[in-house]
């Protein structure tokens, strides 16, 4: 039973620490500019298209590194609704940014405010949109978060 009881003590410590330790890593939001204050950058879609299509002639760590000028800026653009849909309770609208997309060249996770926006619109309807990108994938399209529909 002593035996049995130390062990019991030291996994407890252990829990312990990892919660102290778990707090004392988490980020510090506190001088993070709120996404309202990120000013609208000037980046069009075409810029990013060219690097990240399907037939791109970049490599994936060379669209990596340019991923870093992109990551977090805010852009307003517009295009074409492919699909709304609603998974893991996020809101997603899906975009076709060029006439021969096939299903979509962005997936805009929309902030929770947006769904009574995105109940009025169908698809193949022309949509404005604001949203922070996100990521990039080699098969996926590119990732925006904080999505707003706003007037075109």
């Amino acid at each position: 039973m002593g035996c049995l009881k130390k062990i019991l003590i030291g996994v407890g410590v252990l829990v312990v620490l990892a919660v102290v330790a778990s707090f004392f890593a988490s980020p510090n939001t506190t001088n993070q500019t709120p996404v309202a204050d990120v000013p609208i950058s000037e980046i069009n879609f075409s810029e990013l298209d060219e690097i990240y299509q399907a037939g791109s002639t970049y490599t994936n760590i060379q669209k990596d590194e340019n991923w870093k000028k992109y990551d977090g800026k805010k852009v307003k653009w517009t295009g074409t609704i492919s699909e709304i849909s609603e998974s893991s309770g996020n809101l997603n609208l899906q975009v076709k940014m060029k006439e021969t997309s096939f299903l979509a060249d962005l997936i805009i996770t929309l902030k929770e405010d947006q769904k009574d926006k995105a109940l009025k619109l169908s698809v193949g309807d022309t949509v404005t949109f604001i949203g922070i990108l996100d990521e990039w994938g080699t098969i996926l399209p590119i990732f925006l978060e904080d999505g707003e529909i706003v007037p075109s």
